[in-house]
């Protein structure tokens, strides 16, 4: 797991950036991040690219995962990456996952986004 989080100077400028950037599309992006590993010997076959529905979390939210085999000379893995995109007000958020041989439970990874979503001011207390 991993999380990134930025911070723009307008809540408008998030929003806009938002608008832009998040879109069915995206998962494409998440994609090229797991082909990355090509770069370090890693044979990767993407099988599947889609949208995980986390529902609404937050202002905003969008979910995308990516199932691919990854495969070196020692072993073969079935990998699952997962991308959970949360914003509100001047913040967005990006939490990744990435599991292998099984996908990470789906009432587990809406209870990370809400943590999330609450610690950049969305959807009540921070936890």
């Amino acid at each position: 797991m991993f999380q990134k989080t930025s911070v723009y100077a307008t809540a408008k400028a998030a929003a806009t950036l938002w608008q832009r950037s998040v879109k069915p599309a995206l998962v494409e992006c998440v994609a090229q991040s797991l082909e990355a590993l090509k770069r370090r010997g890693v044979s990767v076959a993407i099988s599947s690219r889609e949208t995980i529905p986390i529902g609404a979390i937050g202002d905003r939210s969008a979910s995308y995962r990516v199932i691919a085999t990854l495969t070196t000379k020692a072993r073969k893995l079935e990998t699952y990456f997962d991308v959970v995109l949360l914003g509100s007000g001047q913040t967005i958020t990006e939490v990744t996952v990435s599991q292998f041989q099984k996908p990470p439970p789906l009432k587990w990874e809406i209870a990370l986004a809400k943590i999330a979503a609450r610690r950049i001011g969305a959807g009540g207390p921070a936890a």
